[in-house]
Parts: structure tokens; sequence; C-alpha cells
């Protein structure tokens, strides 16, 4: 009997990887932004920042649990 062998590709480079990442937040925070900023412009700039920056967990947890993205 053979034995089973395991390939695993090699993790993208680092700076791949930052640049995915930002290409994935960047238009999704600016979304958020423009479409929260009237509705929390009430409110103090470090609260509004808070909010709006909420994207990424956002994105992280819950769209894979939805199936989101290839997630689930």
């Amino acid at each position: 009997m053979h034995a089973a062998t395991e390939v695993r590709a090699a993790a993208p480079p680092r700076w791949k990887q930052a640049t995915t990442i930002w290409l994935a937040f960047f238009p999704l925070n600016l979304l958020a932004t423009v479409t929260l900023g009237a509705l929390l412009a009430d409110l103090h700039v470090a609260l509004r920042v808070a909010l709006t920056t909420l994207a990424p967990p956002v994105m992280t947890y819950l769209l894979p649990w939805t199936g989101g993205w290839g997630g689930g």
C-alpha cells in the first residue's frame, strides 16, 4: 500500500494578501461611509469612524456564515 501524500499549496506572499484584503475592504468601507455619512452626521467624529469601520469584522465573521463570497 502506498501512503497518501498531501500536497499543500504555498501561501501567497504577504504583499498579495494585503493588496487583496485592501481591494475588498476599501470599496465596502467607502460605500458605508458614503451611505451612512448623512445618517451619522450628527454623531461625534470618533463614533462615526467606529461605526463605519465595522465593515471588516462583518466581512470576516458574518459573510462566511451566510455562504457569501465562497465562505460556506
